[in-house]
C-alpha cells in the first residue's frame, strides 16, 4: 500500500475516533446536568458513559469508516487455548502496571489528583462498574478497536496496524482518564492488537481486557492496604513479581513474536 494511501487510512481513522469521542463528551457534558435533575445517579451514568458511546457515538464513527478497504491478517494463526491465554494474562498484567508508576509518582510529588476512575467511585456504585469493566467496556471496546479499528489498519501491515491500534485505543483515555491510564491502555491495546490478529478471534481479546480490569481496577480497589505487610505485599506482586514474570514469558515468547511482528 502506497504511504500517502497509508496516510490517508490512519488520518479517516483518528477523524472518525475523533468524532466518537467528541459526540460521547458533549453530550454526556450537556445532559448530565439535565438528567441528574430527574433520574438517579446511576442511571445516569448508564445513558452517559454506556448507552450514548456506543449508540449515537458509534453510529457516527461507523458512518466515516464503512466504506474503508479492510485486509486479512497476514500473521500466522494461533489457537487461543488456555495455556496461550493464562500466558497472555500474566505478560498483559505484568507489563500494563509498571507503565503507570513515573506518572502516578509525578502526580504525587507535586501535589496534584491523580485523573481518572477513583476506588471511592468503585465501591460507591459497585454493581454498576462490575457491569461496566467486566462486561460493557469488554465488549464494547474490543468491538471499536480490535473489530472496526484494527480491520482496517491491517492494510499498514502486521506491525504498524498493532502500534497504531493501540495508539487510538490510548488517545481517548488520556482525555478521560489522564496521561498513567494513556500509557496502560497503548501497552494493553499492543496485546489485545496482537491477540486479535493471531487468534481471529474477538473472544479471546474480551477475556483478556474484563481479565485486566479485574487485576488493574477491582483488586488494587479491594486490596487491604492499611497494614505494612498487605501494602509490602500488594507492592511485592505489582511491582516485582508479575512484572519480572511478564518480563521471562516475552522474553521465551521472542521468536513467535517476532515471526508475527515480520509479517508484512
Amino acid at each position: 500500500m502506497e504511504t500517502k494511501n497509508k496516510t490517508l487510512t490512519v488520518s479517516r481513522i483518528f477523524l472518525a475516533l475523533a468524532v466518537w469521542f467528541l459526540i460521547y463528551k458533549l453530550s454526556a457534558y450537556l445532559l448530565t446536568p439535565v438528567l441528574s435533575e430527574n433520574l438517579p445517579e446511576v442511571v445516569v451514568m448508564i445513558i452517559t458513559g454506556m448507552v450514548i458511546p456506543y449508540t449515537i457515538s458509534l453510529g457516527a464513527f461507523y458512518l466515516i469508516v464503512r466504506n474503508m478497504e479492510t485486509a486479512s491478517p497476514l500473521c500466522p494463526e494461533i489457537k487461543a487455548g488456555p495455556l496461550r491465554l493464562g500466558k497472555l494474562f500474566l505478560i498483559q498484567c505484568g507489563l500494563t502496571i509498571p507503565v503507570m508508576i513515573p506518572v502516578n509518582m509525578i502526580y504525587k510529588m507535586s501535589g496534584r489528583e491523580m485523573p481518572g476512575m477513583t476506588p471511592e467511585q468503585i465501591l460507591a456504585h459497585p454493581v454498576f462498574y462490575v457491569i461496566l469493566l467486566l462486561v460493557f467496556a469488554p465488549v464494547m471496546e474490543e468491538f471499536l478497536f480490535r473489530k472496526l479499528i484494527l480491520d482496517r489498519l491491517t492494510v499498514l501491515g502486521t506491525t504498524p496496524a498493532i502500534i497504531v491500534s493501540a495508539a487510538f485505543f490510548g488517545l481517548p483515555h488520556l482525555f478521560s482518564q489522564g496521561p498513567a491510564q494513556m500509557l496502560y491502555t497503548f501497552v494493553l491495546g499492543l496485546m489485545l492488537a496482537y491477540v486479535a490478529l493471531t487468534s481471529r478471534k474477538l473472544w479471546p481479546c474480551i477475556l483478556l481486557h474484563s481479565l485486566s480490569n479485574v487485576y488493574g481496577a477491582f483488586i488494587p480497589t479491594l486490596w487491604p492496604k492499611d497494614d505494612l505487610p498487605s501494602l509490602a505485599l500488594y507492592a511485592l506482586i505489582y511491582i516485582m513479581i508479575m512484572p519480572l514474570t511478564a518480563v521471562i514469558l516475552t522474553v521465551l515468547s521472542r521468536k513467535e513474536i517476532m515471526k508475527v511482528c515480520h509479517c508484512t
